[in-house]
């Protein structure tokens, strides 16, 4: 019993740092829980497998435990391989992979991104897929959770 309370604290502290990891859901899932919740706006990270810049995002960037809460608490975070060939169902749309050069896109990609096809890309979503604002680039985890709170400030403040 002696080393009860150790055990509390080591259970309760590992908890906390494994949930501090986006929970990224697919383009499908996220549209289901925006379904349920159409005020809460779908933050989409569009990447591709080569991009080198999208890998250290998710390592550091994304693995920012502050960033993990505050994109998990206040979007439905989703994430789009902007060349994947499968096709996305979405808001009622089918999304097909077009193939172009040496690789392709998938149209759900040109669409969210306005045809300006830069990775990695975080692109926020309301409720009718209106694109509410894009950041484009490489974030650092500060920079990237300073913008999202001033972008979700503004939008409160409307």
């Amino acid at each position: 019993m002696k080393h009860f309370p150790i055990y509390i604290v080591a259970l309760l502290l590992s908890s906390f740092l494994f949930a501090q990891e986006v929970e990224w859901k697919t383009m499908e899932e996220a549209d289901e829980l925006q379904k349920q919740n159409p005020e809460k706006q779908i933050l989409v990270d569009v990447y591709t497998e080569w991009c080198g810049y999208c890998k250290v995002m998710d390592k550091k960037t994304f693995a920012n435990a502050e960033v993990a809460e505050f994109i998990n608490t206040n979007y439905i975070p989703a994430k789009l391989d902007a060349e994947t060939k499968r096709v996305i169902s979405f808001k009622g749309n089918q999304f097909n992979y077009i193939p172009a050069g040496r690789s392709g896109i998938n149209e759900i990609a040109y669409y969210i991104l306005g045809g300006q096809m830069n990775y990695p890309s975080l692109v926020i979503l309301n409720s009718d897929m209106t694109i509410q604002y894009i950041f484009r680039g490489y974030y650092e985890a500060d920079m990237l959770l300073e913008g999202l709170k001033s972008y979700f400030e503004a939008k409160d403040a409307e």
